[in-house]
C-alpha cells in the first residue's frame, strides 16, 4: 500500500471519532397511526374492516392487528421476513398480492411497513421535535435559550441544539431538577408532569425530528400547477386532465357519462332537495 493509503487509513478513526454525538443521523421510527393507518384506510378496510373481515382479519385497531386473522399473528416484531402482513403485500405466488382486485402498494408505502415491523412494530404515538417538543421549548426556554448569545452557549430553538444536550441526559436530568443542580427553566415554574413525560418518552424513543405541523392549505401561497399530459377523448377540460391522471394513479377508470335524467335529478335534489317532476324531465 502507499504511503498516501496509510496515511487515509490512520486519519479515519480519527475523523469518525470526532464527530459530535448531537450529529449521528437518528433513525426516524415509523409513527403507526399517522404513517400506516391512512394507507390501510385507503387500501385494506374495504375487505378488512367492520362489515367484511376475510379470512377473519379486521385491521381497525391495533388489538386486532395483534390478533391477526385465521393465518396467525399478522407480523412478528422485528421480523419483517417472517411476518404475514409482508408476504402478502407483495408478490409470492402461489398466494394472491394485497390488497385482492386492486392495484398493489407502492414500493415505498410496502418499505413503510417493513420499517415498522423491523423497528418493533409499536403502536404508540411517535413523539417528534417538531411537533411536540419544540412548542413545549419554545413557550418555556426560548427565553434564555435562543438568539446570538444563548445561556450555556445552548440553543433549544434548533433540532442540532436541543440533541445536544441530550448527552449525559442532561436534559433530562435539568428539566427533573436531578443531580444537585437547579431545576430548569430557571427562575419561573417547572415544567408540568405531563410535559416532563412527554419529553422523556421522546427521548426515550430515539428524539426524532419529525416535520412540523402543516401549514393550512388556505395559508400556502396560490401556484398554477402543469396541466398533465395525456391523450384522451374523455377529457374535455383542463380540470378532467387532473381527475384523470389521478383515477390512472389509483388504477381506476372513469365513469361513464351520466345520462340527462340523472343530471337533471341531481341537480333538483341539489338545490331544492326534491326530485324532478315528470314535466321537468320531459322538458329537460
Amino acid at each position: 500500500m502507499t504511503r498516501l493509503g496509510w496515511l487515509i487509513l490512520s486519519l479515519a478513526p480519527i475523523g469518525v471519532a470526532l464527530l459530535p454525538a448531537s450529529q449521528t443521523k437518528r433513525a426516524e421510527p415509523v409513527d403507526f397511526e399517522r404513517q400506516l393507518m391512512p394507507i390501510v384506510k385507503a387500501k385494506c378496510l374495504g375487505c378488512h374492516g367492520d362489515t367484511i373481515q376475510s379470512g377473519g382479519l379486521d385491521m381497525r385497531t391495533p388489538e386486532a392487528w395483534k390478533k391477526g386473522g385465521d393465518s396467525g399473528p399478522l407480523f412478528v416484531a422485528g421480523k419483517p421476513t417472517e411476518s404475514i402482513l409482508i408476504e402478502r403485500l407483495v408478490e409470492m405466488k402461489p398466494k394472491p398480492q394485497m390488497p385482492l382486485g386492486f392495484p398493489p402498494l407502492k414500493t415505498e408505502e410496502i418499505d413503510l411497513f417493513r420499517k415498522w415491523i423491523q423497528q418493533g412494530a409499536s403502536f404508540a404515538p411517535i413523539r417528534t421535535y417538531a411537533a411536540d417538543i419544540q412548542p413545549i421549548l419554545k413557550a418555556n426556554c426560548f427565553s434564555c435559550h435562543s438568539g446570538a448569545n444563548p445561556k450555556a452557549n445552548l440553543d433549544l430553538t434548533t433540532y442540532e441544539g436541543t440533541t445536544k444536550a441530550l448527552e449525559g441526559s442532561t436534559l433530562l436530568k435539568r428539566i427533573r431538577g436531578e443531580g444537585g443542580l437547579a431545576q430548569m427553566p430557571l427562575g419561573f415554574g417547572p415544567l408540568s408532569p405531563a410535559n416532563q413525560a412527554l419529553i422523556a418518552e421522546w427521548v426515550a424513543q430515539g428524539a426524532p425530528e419529525g416535520t412540523g405541523p402543516r401549514t393550512h392549505w388556505a395559508y400556502t401561497p396560490l401556484e398554477k400547477p402543469a396541466i398533465p399530459n395525456l391523450e384522451s377523448t374523455w377529457i374535455k377540460n383542463p380540470i378532467d386532465a387532473f381527475i384523470l391522471d389521478r383515477l390512472k394513479n389509483e388504477g381506476l377508470r372513469p365513469s361513464a357519462p351520466a345520462r340527462p335524467e340523472a343530471l337533471l335529478r341531481r341537480a333538483s335534489l341539489d338545490l331544492i332537495g326534491l326530485p324532478p317532476t315528470l314535466e321537468e324531465l320531459d322538458r329537460f
